[in-house]
């Protein structure tokens, strides 16, 4: 067995070869600070949250293109997806549409925008939705 097989045999043996490089930094040092330093809240790193991710080549080599979603987003998807559940699709994007217009509107009136709760007040004062 070459060297190469040894070292890719599997993501752990490439991801403990690469660690056991003496550099300073690696790409996974990068990935890490990007996606946890960038916005970080602690004044201190000795109590990250992220310490797993720190100086581990095995958790950057897991890494995909595709970004994993902000908690807001997967937060945002749940409600969404709620509504769609107490509602059909097309009812939950006319809602959406409705609520969207009524708060361009809101802002173009320079009137304070109080949320989804109000578009749909309106939305239903003036006769375009029913549900109470």
């Amino acid at each position: 067995m070459t060297q190469f097989e040894k070292i890719t045999e599997s993501p752990d043996a490439l991801a403990a070869f690469l660690a056991a490089l003496p550099v300073v930094e690696g790409p996974w040092d990068k990935e890490f600070h990007e996606r946890y330093c960038a916005d970080c809240l602690y004044l201190g790193c000795d109590a990250c949250p992220h310490e797993e991710f720190r100086n581990n080549p095995g958790w950057w080599l897991t890494l995909t293109d595709t970004p994993e979603p902000s908690e807001e987003t997967k937060r945002a998807a749940k409600k969404i997806a709620a509504l769609v559940d107490q509602h059909s699709a097309a009812e939950a994007a006319e809602l959406l549409g409705i609520s969207m217009k009524v708060l361009e509107i809101l802002k173009e009136e320079k009137i304070p925008d109080f949320g989804g709760v109000t578009a749909i007040s309106i939305a239903q004062a003036i006769g375009i939705h029913e549900r109470g």
